[in-house]
């Protein structure tokens, strides 16, 4: 499923839709079980093509080891060289960071997995924001930062980087979009927020509370513990296919 919320057109993905609505309609009926990864695909899978069989079976992740969050004011911004993250690194930088570093000088602002030249923005001077490009060991990254900001804008299933945050109990700041098929509840597990000063509130709240900070990030951490790891994961699909293979399952 594609979502669009405002963001710059994708004229030439609309020109497939007709063949991949067409392509999903027929796997769909063919197939004994479809997997999608949130419980609001499948309900719309479910509606829009009226068939049974629809699974939401949630990302998987690894659950590392807990460990106590930074008393450093850094925030991470983690994506690869995609369209949708460059858009939301520049409206972090452009936007959100800005009033950030006006209220909190000695905050910092990492951004990893792409590099300047792809964000495409000038930082040279801007000693409170550090671009990173690939990033080999995710455990050392994390450690460094306090919060995890995702200001996506405009994309489609769900964003395994909050998952992923969360897993490490890392607190996320996340517009609508970002958080959209993640089974988290805002303002108890993440906050969300998609006008850029609310979205910035949110995060200097989070760097100035330690005690909130430390509440979502373990409220946000359990949830995914309890829901993406991979034990967990793996026992969904195979209770699914088990019940696919059965005498009797429908075709």
């Amino acid at each position: 499923r594609f979502v669009d919320n405002g963001g710059t057109p994708k004229k030439l993905f609309y020109l497939h839709l007709p063949a991949l609505y067409w392509g999903e309609d027929k796997a769909m009926r063919l197939a004994a079980k479809t997997f999608v990864c949130s419980e609001g695909d499948r309900e719309y899978l479910s509606r829009r093509f009226k068939v049974s069989g629809v699974v939401a079976i949630p990302n998987a992740v690894r659950i590392p080891d807990s460990r106590p969050l930074t008393t450093e004011p850094t925030i991470l911004f983690l994506g690869a060289f995609f369209t949708q993250n460059v858009d939301a690194a520049r409206l972090l930088i452009d936007s959100i960071w800005p009033n950030i570093i006006r209220e909190m000088p000695e905050a910092r602002l990492i951004i990893a997995g792409m590099t300047k030249e792809q964000i495409g923005r000038d930082l040279a001077g801007i000693d409170s924001i550090e671009v990173t490009g690939f990033v080999k060991d995710l455990d050392l990254l994390y450690e460094r930062v306090r919060i995890v900001a995702t200001p996506i804008l405009v994309g489609g299933g769900t964003r395994v980087k909050i998952i992923e945050a969360c897993a490490y109990g890392k607190p996320v700041v996340s517009t609508k979009i970002g958080a959209e098929g993640i089974n988290l509840e805002n303002e108890t597990e993440i906050l969300i927020r998609d006008n850029p000063q609310d979205f910035a509130d949110a995060c200097l709240r989070l760097l100035r509370e330690p005690s909130l900070c430390s509440e979502i990030g373990s409220k946000g951490r359990a949830r995914i513990a309890g829901e993406n790891n991979r034990d967990a994961v793996i026992g969904k699909i195979s209770e699914q296919l088990l019940d696919a293979l059965r005498p009797g399952a429908p075709d």
